[in-house]
């Protein structure tokens, strides 16, 4: 997953999923294909700050600006359409439409995979979705 917005008009921007097809010998440029179009995409090292708040420590780091990621969070894939989704329900919805957001991300039912933690749940498992009428 790309952690920066590199270039809008060719959609490669902060969440966008890639996957690295290679790494070219010198170790400065990922070859990727952009998931949310298909298009090939060149990924060069670029330079970080990291400043950590509590301790005043800041520090610049050259590296790529990727992220692995098996998962995304729902706010993450919004917008997005798949073919498989997996939903875990650990806790009850945490905002308005998150529940359907998560829900609806699939292209088709059966590619469709909700869990929760079963063995707390004596009964049908059940998830809140959060409604705010008076938003509405």
């Amino acid at each position: 997953m790309l952690l920066r917005n590199l270039d809008v008009s060719a959609q490669l921007c902060n969440g966008t999923r890639l996957v690295v097809l290679s790494i070219k010998a010198d170790k400065k440029l990922l070859k990727c294909r952009n998931l949310s179009n298909g298009e090939p995409a060149n990924i060069t090292r670029m330079h970080l700050d990291y400043c950590n708040e509590k301790s005043g420590i800041a520090f610049r780091r050259l590296q790529f600006p990727i992220r692995l990621a098996f998962c995304l969070t729902v706010n993450k894939s919004q917008g997005q359409t798949f073919d498989k989704v997996g939903v875990i329900l650990r806790t009850p919805s945490f905002a308005h439409g998150s529940t359907y957001v998560a829900l609806s991300r699939c292209t088709t039912k059966e590619g469709l995979k909700v869990t929760r933690n079963w063995a707390k749940v004596p009964s049908l498992p059940k998830t809140r979705n959060v409604v705010y009428e008076e938003i509405l």
